[in-house]
């Protein structure tokens, strides 16, 4: 029962890094404490059933209830520090105490419970040396948990079940420990014989039963869920796809035919203007044309960017320096009246990637930021680059990642943000919220 409820339970808490939210996740550690405190506090009831005593035994049910709310509370807040200390020792060992300590509690608790005509003593240092045996096993098994996945509950399994043969045969070493140096000593006034309480044994059997039955079929049941937004995302994904190289076609056409027809426009104004020397009004008009078609030309580059399918050739090279120049070159655009911070790591970061992908990047992003801060007082813009540590919720959301050090580099602004109902639609080509003649729509999807 003890190993059962342990592989019910670690399987359980595996959902706690990919909850939906912290309300699902509250609900999965609750989940986890009912699964494993119910596993632990059963183990206790049944393997009473193994000692021998020259008396019958019943048990008090007001204990024997606070019994189990101590075995579900422990267990709880242990999977809770393992659900905030991703991985840490410390945190593990803090769990393992917590979680030994708790089971520990629930054997003497226990042996409270119970109504025999004789006193039972227990010896301290059986005490102290089965919970030392509850904490130790506890810190191994959760050891192993720290290295699982959130995998399905058939998956990982001889990982899985080795943490649950240890954190049962555990739980019911201790148990068999503080027993055996249990000393049975005749009470002061004696007391009549009280009939075995079977009712209360089979009663707890069943509702851990349920309780471990609710939990696996409950696990099945977000599987699927999870199955199934899986698959509508990668449809998603799919169409995402087939639409981007339909218009990836499209515009490489439309670009290349525009960019020739734009060469000669260029060249025309060239050679008009030195027909007009003598006029200055028609030299303003044509300077401002030129400056039109400059601007029409760094869209095509856009489109071209954005319709070619070949790859793209990527170098090692460090971001630390290429993100303060780029940072600097992207300044010249923005108002004297935005300050601009630099929150650059001196660390040099490399990585293997597209310099001029880079620059358009950081370029796109100010820019944006740039007419984000329109109508802000003391307006700001940081571009900061620092060392990230992927954890388990980010390594869940990317599975590809081959890597846990990474480059975080960021543009931020003081503006008031993006609409939560554009969020999805923020990086498709074409999409803007500024007014015609302000915006392409293609910064985003650049980057």
């Amino acid at each position: 029962m003890a190993v059962a409820s342990s592989y019910v339970s670690f399987a359980t808490a595996g959902r706690m890094a990919t909850a939906r939210s912290t309300a699902y996740r509250l609900l999965w550690i609750i989940g986890c404490g009912l699964s494993m405190g119910s596993g632990i506090w059963s183990m206790h009831f049944i393997a009473m059933l193994a000692m021998e005593a020259p008396f019958q035994i019943s048990y008090a049910f007001s204990i024997t209830a606070l019994s189990l709310l101590v075995a579900i509370i422990c267990s709880s807040l242990a999977f809770l520090l393992m659900n905030r200390g991703a991985g840490s020792r410390a945190v593990t060992a803090a769990a393992s105490l917590l979680l030994g300590v708790g089971a520990t509690s629930i054997h003497y608790i226990g042996m409270a419970a119970m109504k025999v005509p004789e006193v039972i003593y227990a010896q301290p240092e059986a005490v102290l040396f089965s919970g030392m045996a509850a904490v130790f096993t506890s810190f191994c098994a959760l050891s192993l948990f720290a290295q699982m996945k959130p995998t399905p509950l058939c998956s990982d399994t001889v990982t899985r079940l080795l943490a649950a043969i240890l954190m049962g045969g555990g739980i019911a070493l201790m148990h068999f420990i503080a027993m055996g140096s249990a000393t049975l000593v005749a009470a002061a006034v004696p007391l009549t014989p009280v009939a075995s309480d079977m009712n209360l044994i089979i009663s707890i059997v069943i509702i851990v039963f349920f309780i471990q039955v609710v939990g696996v079929v409950t696990l099945l049941m977000d599987e699927t869920i999870m199955a199934k937004e899986k698959i509508i995302e990668l449809e998603k994904q799919f169409m995402q796809a087939q639409k981007m190289e339909a218009i990836g076609t499209l515009v490489g056409g439309i670009a290349h035919d525009f960019n020739n027809m734009l060469a000669g426009i260029a060249g025309n104004l060239y050679l008009a203007k030195r027909k007009v020397n003598n006029s200055p009004e028609a030299i303003e008009k044509l300077l401002k044309a030129e400056e039109l078609a400059d601007h029409a030309s760094e869209m095509i580059k856009q489109l071209l960017t954005l319709a070619r399918t070949d790859d793209i050739e990527q170098e090692t090279f460090s971001l630390t320096q290429y993100s303060d120049k780029t940072f600097k070159l992207a300044k010249v655009s923005i108002p004297r009246r935005i300050a601009c911070n630099s929150r650059i790591c001196s660390d040099e970061l490399y990585i293997n990637g597209n310099k001029t992908q880079i620059q358009q990047l950081v370029i796109n992003m100010t820019n944006n930021a740039r007419d984000a801060l329109l109508d802000v007082e003391q307006p700001e813009i940081t571009c900061s680059l620092s060392l990230f540590a992927a954890d388990e919720a980010f390594r869940s959301k990317y599975p590809g990642l081959k890597t846990d050090q990474l480059a975080r580099l960021s543009i931020i602004d003081n503006g008031k943000g993006i609409p939560e109902s554009n969020l999805n639609t923020i990086f498709e080509p074409f999409f803007t919220t500024k007014a015609v003649g302000h915006g392409t729509g293609l910064g985003l999807s650049m980057a």
